[in-house]
């Protein structure tokens, strides 16, 4: 670095004198902490070398939380002459966005009032967990929380940039108020963790994240699971005539069609169907291996049993069927139709079914396990699927905290970015 540096006081070619600044900036990106104090305490600061040098140890103590440190290198560079550089400045540009961030503060916009009021708590509940509530210490997050009944979604999203500081936002749970917040989001530069399934709700720009499994990416994996794995080859479709049901039935036939599977026979109902015998009975005319109910837990209590009386009992793939006049079907069903509630209700009616969950205890799972105990002590009830999202999502924003190479806004989002596309 000392002959390079020295090089370019001599060199008089600007494109010469380009090329070895670039050299440089590579030589002191691969440094050790204790030859950048070495060097930074060594070289010449007329030169492109402690330039360098002063700038990565002002960025490395942003990353580190040492805004003093940062500003003293930051002002070295100033009075070498070299605060209108490129690196200075965005060295500067770093340390103002740091200053006007909280880092250890996370917002949330979850419904704590009305009918969405037990909804909201349950989020809380998995999110309190998550942030390290009733402990202290470096890890602990603090959550600043808003209730985003009857209010305006993109005005809480600017109360927590503009006077909470906060670094990240999760929430809000139902889907106008996530669009409205994912807008303003975008527009302040945030990121936004959403809760909502609504579709297209990312497509407000790359400061909007979902941290989980949207409905259609369950269906595409519990039928690539039922083809690939089981190695069933016909199905069908029983969905609710909603633009939930009908959508989540087209990408199913979409994607059995992909994966050289067919769909025997594709039929809907009115949502407020209460009794399934006739149509389970049509469906029983059909000959299919796997039977997808893109449904609810309620609707899927009472077509569990409707289906066992029309003859179609559900069954692992490959086991034999049950009672005599019966022949097997495998059920697909996606995390909205499990509920604990759901195998006390049907659960007769639904052996071998495959569901996709966002939560599964089992022994063999500790870090599910354990959240669910430590769960059931803070709110006294088995956590919902939106309490494991929301729990997994401030997670995540902690993981990425671990990542960013500073305590910006931006440089979480690209943490967050690197952890989706790992």
């Amino acid at each position: 670095l000392r002959y390079l540096d020295a090089q370019h006081r001599h060199e008089r070619d600007r494109v010469a004198r380009q090329q070895l600044e670039g050299r440089i900036r590579d030589v002191v990106t691969e440094l050790d902490a204790e030859a950048l104090g070495r060097l930074h305490g060594g070289l010449p600061r007329t030169g492109p070398g402690w330039v360098a040098v002063a700038t990565r140890l002002g960025t490395e103590a942003l990353a580190g939380g040492d805004e003093e440190r940062a500003a003293a290198l930051l002002r070295e560079l100033e009075e070498a002459g070299a605060g209108s550089s490129t690196s200075a400045a965005e060295l500067g540009s770093s340390l103002e966005e740091t200053r006007r961030v909280d880092w250890f503060a996370v917002g949330a916009i979850l419904p704590l009032s009305g009918r969405a009021r037990l909804v909201g708590e349950q989020v809380r509940a998995g999110l309190e967990l998550a942030a390290g509530a009733g402990r202290e210490g470096q890890d602990a997050l603090r959550l600043v929380v808003r209730d985003s009944a009857d209010a305006d979604a993109a005005r809480l999203v600017e109360e927590l940039v503009e006077t909470e500081r906060v670094s990240a936002i999760v929430g809000p749970v139902d889907a106008s108020s996530a669009e409205a917040a994912a807008r303003r989001a975008q527009e302040l530069g945030v990121p936004l963790l959403t809760l909502t399934i609504r579709p297209g709700i990312t497509d407000a720009g790359e400061w909007v994240l979902r941290p989980f499994q949207t409905n259609e990416a369950e269906v595409e994996a519990l039928l690539g699971h039922a083809i690939a794995r089981l190695g069933l080859r016909s199905f069908a479709v029983l969905y609710p005539e909603a633009s939930y049901g009908r959508r989540l039935a087209r990408i199913a036939e979409r994607e059995v069609g992909e994966l050289g599977g067919t769909i025997v026979v594709s039929q809907g109902y009115e949502p407020s169907t209460t009794s399934f015998v006739e149509i389970c009975q049509q469906l029983g005319e059909h000959e299919f291996d796997a039977l997808v109910v893109p449904d609810r837990s309620r609707a899927v209590s009472l077509i569990a049993p409707a289906l066992a009386a029309a003859g179609l009992w559900s069954q692992p793939a490959g086991r034999s069927a049950g009672p005599e006049g019966t022949r097997p079907v495998q059920l697909l069903l996606p995390s909205a139709a499990f509920d604990p509630g759901l195998l006390r209700q049907a659960g007769r009616y639904l052996q071998g079914a495959t569901f996709a969950t966002p939560l599964w205890v089992s022994e063999s799972l500790p870090a599910a396990t354990s959240f669910d105990e430590r769960y059931r002590a803070l709110g006294g009830r088995a956590p919902s699927a939106l309490a494991s999202q929301a729990h997994d999502a401030l997670q995540i924003l902690r993981a990425a905290r671990g990542l960013a190479a500073g305590r910006t806004r931006a440089r979480l989002l690209a943490a967050l970015l690197e952890l989706e596309s790992a």
